[in-house]
């Protein structure tokens, strides 16, 4: 309870938040209220805070009761601790899918089982990576659950080539063994014996994730198999991009726009852009003064929102930070019905 208390104000969040994100800084630091102990917050000015932390956690879809700051402030202490855990295993849970993810690691491709979804490949979470990759060293099916209990020992498996333990011996193998072995490696780890020891399936992976970085067993170069397999995994996707590109370009071209044209789908991914084109089809859908150039979050929160709304897209289970991570085939989904909507409604105008 000491360390939520250094929560409450909010600012620590914000900056864990950015922390994740470190190359967009999606809040704002300029906007963030602090407090000493000359100068206690105001209630004013932590309300603020909170609405900044609200936005982001709605926008990168970490789920909480209410994303309401001022009746967030209104509830008991229990209440708005449970809040926070429930933000801090979110924020956690997307960290863990940044640093695992089959784009940053190709050797990942060994994981997959034969015919399974593209789609699905491209979504999966740190935590099923990495399941997967414990699993994988310990000649279990990748699929398979793992008994928390025997988490440890498994990862202890994945990174020692010389053992093959089952069960842990209360003579020389104890699971406290294990677990002071496993944090060795690690020296620099925060993580200690006794969180490791309390089960606690967040800590285990994000742990883990540190152990992946550190010795995976399956970093050995792609072999020409794997690596046409992993370029099918991707080779729609691109083709798919270019298309988006040049479309969008030659509207901007057609209707004299002074936006930039794009060279990536990257390039879409602050929202400002998308606004603009959305403007250009649907003249007045936006409302200028809701727009502000580098607030991500804000501009993909009202792409969402005006796509759903007024252009009646299909976007259901897509938020405003899938546009932020450059989430391919969110921004083609939005890209392709706008390509539609425009050509539906020219055919219309010439009738």
């Amino acid at each position: 309870m000491p360390i939520l208390l250094t929560l409450c104000d909010g600012v620590i969040l914000c900056y864990l938040g950015n922390l994740i994100y470190s190359d967009k800084e999606l809040i704002d630091s300029r906007a963030i209220h602090y407090q000493d102990v000359f100068n206690p917050i105001s209630d004013e000015h932590l309300f603020d805070n909170f609405q900044l932390l609200l936005s982001f956690a709605k926008s990168i879809n970490i789920s909480l009761d209410t994303y309401n700051a001022k009746y967030i402030l209104k509830r008991n202490p229990s209440k708005l601790a449970s809040l926070l855990i429930d933000f801090i295993n979110g924020i956690s849970f997307i960290y863990l899918s940044n640093k695992i993810n089959i784009n940053k690691y190709h050797e990942l491709i060994r994981l997959v089982k034969n015919n399974e979804d593209i789609s699905v490949i491209h979504t999966m979470s740190g935590n099923q990576w990495l399941q997967r990759w414990i699993n994988y060293i310990n000649g279990d099916r990748v699929l398979s659950d793992i008994n928390r209990t025997k988490f440890n020992m498994k990862l202890f498996n994945a990174i020692n080539d010389d053992n093959d333990y089952d069960d842990y011996d209360d003579n020389e193998y104890s699971e406290e063994y294990i677990v002071k072995q496993l944090i060795e490696y690690i020296p620099s780890t925060t993580i200690n014996i006794n969180d490791l020891l309390s089960q606690n399936e967040m800590l285990q992976y994000l742990f883990a994730a540190n152990l992946f970085e550190l010795k995976n067993g399956i970093w050995s170069k792609l072999s020409n198999d794997e690596k046409i397999n992993y370029k099918q995994q991707n080779k729609g996707k691109d083709i798919d991009n270019l298309e988006c590109i040049e479309w969008i370009n030659i509207l901007l071209f057609i209707h004299k726009s002074d936006i930039e044209t794009i060279t990536n789908i990257k390039d879409l991914c602050s929202g400002y852009t998308l606004l603009s084109i959305l403007d250009l089809i649907k003249p007045g859908c936006i409302q200028r003064n809701t727009i502000r150039k580098f607030d991500k979050i804000n501009n993909c929160n009202i792409v969402i929102s005006i796509c759903s709304k007024q252009f009646d897209f299909n976007l259901v289970g897509y938020v405003g930070s899938d546009i932020i991570d450059g989430n391919d085939k969110m921004i083609q989904s939005i890209i392709l019905q706008l390509m539609q909507y425009y050509s539906t409604s020219k055919q219309a105008d010439n009738d």
